[in-house]
């Protein structure tokens, strides 16, 4: 068969499926997400420095040089329209895309069945155990990993070609592209190893042998390049402080990681690669949503794809007859070889304790790895029932499906909070702070965490295109300045006749730690102030004086203007098909700082360290620490007019006589509580003091300063109706 045909037959359903899941993914949420952390990062740099596609020793990234090409994709976006986040999206998509089309070459390379071809590349691009592929935290991670595989799919489909120079190029392809994945993502580079083992799942160790030693400037190629990658991690590594050496941490990094965690490359990294990511996605499809419509039509569309593939897209004379797919050698030497892959995916991760608390970015590269130990699994199904396995796919279809889904609303929930409270300051702030010192008083009390513009000051430099570097934020009426100290305390905003005082947490000690040192007040003078009111709802008044800078925004042309309209003015994506249980809304509330690990929540108050997450083998709970004595969270219900109940837990307590200190409000009214043992409370709520909308419970105790200025770490809160 010649090239043409080949591409035309085998290579077009492995696009085409692939383009049409991601679009399907897309549906129901448009271009709507923006940045969320990092990306503010990025864009104030290319705001204050100009445009860079990469990190050197002379540039602003200068401490991610190991990777210079991890900035290359969000400068590609920006250079193509730095007024919106169009081209992200596009990237993005295309990132995905090129896994599931990478990963249905390797199948087809294996199995010669265009069928499990295609659902290798789907569940590549579904698999749930990672939970920020759609975030653009990822975007140059998801690009690596599609371009390694990308690699791996050019070099073994070159040793198949008897024409040499297309076996050449291809494998020319592939050394670039894996070049390029190993600048952009460190991390890459453990995956190198894949099309030799790739090879040996096809025909064992001697003929992959036999391949090799056939084709030597294929093979050289790869591991050319692989050599040339750790010849510069190796210089780079020696020239000075990096980014990686802050997260690793400690001498020995990953060798000594080796020694210490292997069996954590197992207990967590395995795990959740293997079963972990579909329990949690089980967990998301049976309790996260309330209307299934759009999943289902979206698994039958995928399914019906693949299961009719031969219909759709004929196969004329090409070879589909799924004999080698029958092979259990085969399968089980593709079980092999994915355990191996999804373990050398998770492996890097083990040099940093913080990596392995999350599930964000740390099993994108251990996904393709468990994808191929499940398309075995199948293939062996199928030989003893083929109408089992094709259920079988069809619920993992579902399952990714679902996962992916609510990640990206999960995502979106976050974006859209995000771009409110950014267009109510955009809208009511000119940019012009003439060495003044911007004060936003948040009265919605949720510009407090990492995931809720802890980066402030980048993301408006952004929007006023030139440097907004001086913003504190005070959440009110509490008056929490957010500005943390060391132990991730916050400090407090103190308004006084003619000047603001923002004194940062007192200091404390702890087990292990010596008394922090007191850090002087921030004294600043009223007339070096430009205050920003946000009202609880998360709206600032409109002042006249303001009117025709707004009007601006609505009908000009500069960056400032565009970026308002394109961003944060931007209508409402109008395909929403009301998939997903709304948190708040409904006659009962429940609060845990996130349900499902790694997707924490933005906390909607003040007083608490960020969410903490005990890592265990299925069920992952967050908690987070009271870190002021009086800590508040705000949420919205509609009460019945029955009797209710608060309840909660607190998992940890630093003394007894902070037990004995804790007090609870609701709505500015005490509560009688009792414990139920095992840190467990309840209280009966009194008549009317719920209200509909908004809804205040105080949490209020002394903190113990030898023990880092803590005293309680909340696990969960409810309100619903009292049992009769």
């Amino acid at each position: 068969m010649n090239a043409d045909m080949m591409f035309k037959r085998t290579w077009i359903p492995f696009i085409i499926s692939p383009v049409l899941i991601v679009l399907l993914l897309w549906l129901p949420f448009g271009f709507q997400l923006t940045g969320l952390i990092e990306e503010w990062d990025v864009l104030a740099l290319f705001t204050k420095n100009g445009l860079f596609f990469w990190a050197g020793v002379d540039t602003p990234l200068a401490a991610h040089r190991l990777r210079p090409l991890t900035i290359f994709p969000h400068a590609v976006a920006y250079f193509l329209n730095p007024d919106s986040f169009i081209f992200w999206h596009l990237l993005q998509m295309l990132s995905l895309v090129l896994k599931g089309v990478a990963a249905s070459i390797i199948a087809w390379f294996l199995t010669r069945s265009r069928g499990w071809a295609m659902f290798l590349g789907a569940l590549v691009i579904l698999y749930p155990a990672d939970t920020m592929q759609l975030s653009f935290r990822g975007i140059h991670i998801n690009i690596s990993l599609a371009l390694v595989l990308f690699a791996a799919a050019m070099l073994v489909t070159a040793y198949d070609q008897p024409r040499r120079a297309i076996r050449f190029g291809l494998a020319l392809a592939g050394a670039i592209s894996l070049g390029v994945a190993i600048l952009m993502y460190e991390a890459a580079l453990f995956l190198a190893p894949m099309p030799f083992l790739v090879l040996f799942a096809r025909v064992g160790f001697r003929q992959t042998w036999d391949y090799i030693r056939t084709y030597p400037l294929l093979s050289s190629s790869w591991v050319i390049t692989v050599g040339l990658c750790i010849v510069h991690a190796l210089l780079v590594l020696g020239s000075g402080d990096i980014y990686q050496s802050g997260v690793i941490g400690g001498g020995g990094g990953l060798a000594s990681a080796l020694l210490h965690k292997l069996p954590k490359l197992f207990s967590i990294g395995l795990l959740r690669s293997l079963a972990g990511g579909w329990f949690d996605a089980v967990g998301m499809v049976l309790l996260e949503y309330r209307n299934y419509s759009y999943l289902i039509f979206a698994t039958i569309v995928c399914a019906a794809v693949i299961h009719f593939r031969n219909k759709i897209f004929p196969s004329g004379n090409l070879d589909d007859s799924e004999s080698r797919a029958t092979d259990s050698r085969l399968s089980l030497r593709i079980m092999s070889i994915g355990l191996l892959l999804s373990l050398l995916g998770y492996l890097p991760y083990l040099s940093s304790n913080a990596h392995m608390l999350i599930s964000q970015r740390t099993y994108l590269f251990a996904a393709p790895g468990a994808a191929m130990v499940f398309l075995a699994s199948l293939m062996l199904l199928s030989r003893i029932r083929k109408w089992l396995a094709e259920i079988a796919c069809i619920a993992l279809l579902l399952l990714g499906m679902g996962a992916q889904l609510y990640q990206f609303h999960h995502y979106q929930q976050i974006s859209d909070t995000q771009r409110q409270l950014l267009r109510s300051i955009v809208e009511n702030f000119d940019g012009n702070l003439d060495n003044k010192t911007l004060l936003i008083l948040d009265g919605s009390e949720q510009i407090n965490h990492t995931w809720m513009l802890n980066n402030i000051s980048n993301a408006l430099s952004y929007f006023y295109d030139k440097p907004i570097n001086s913003v504190e934020v005070c959440l009110m009426p509490e008056g929490n300045w957010q500005k943390r100290d060391s132990l991730a305390r916050n400090g407090n905003c103190v308004e006084e006749s003619d000047r603001w005082v923002f004194r940062a947490a007192s200091p404390v000690s702890g087990p292990g730690l010596a008394l922090l040192p007191v850090t002087p007040d921030l004294v600043i003078p009223k007339d070096k102030i430009v205050v920003l009111n946000i009202k609880p709802d998360g709206s600032a008044t409109q002042y006249p004086a303001l009117n025709e800078y707004r009007a601006q925004l609505n009908s000009g042309k500069d960056h400032v203007a565009q970026r308002y309209r394109n961003i944060l003015a931007a209508k409402p994506w109008p395909l929403d098909f009301k998939q997903f249980t709304p948190v708040e809304g409904s006659d009962r509330y429940r609060w845990d700082f996130g349900r499902w690990w790694s997707m924490e929540l933005p906390i909607h108050g003040s007083g608490w360290r960020e969410a903490e997450w005990d890592v265990n083998y299925f069920f992952h709970r967050a908690s987070a620490w009271k870190t002021h004595g009086h800590s508040s969270l705000l949420f919205d219900m509609v009460p019945t007019g029955k009797p209710y109940v608060l309840e909660g837990r607190f998992d940890l307590i630093v003394s007894d006589a902070i037990r004995e200190s804790i007090h609870i409000r609701l709505n500015g009214h005490d509560l009688q509580y009792r414990w139920t043992g095992n840190g467990k409370f309840t209280a009966d709520i009194p008549k009317d003091i719920l209200k509909r909308g908004e809804n205040k419970a105080e949490f209020n105790s002394a903190t113990d300063e030898n023990y880092f200025g803590l005293s309680t770490r909340l696990d969960w809160f409810e309100v619903h109706q009292r049992q009769e």
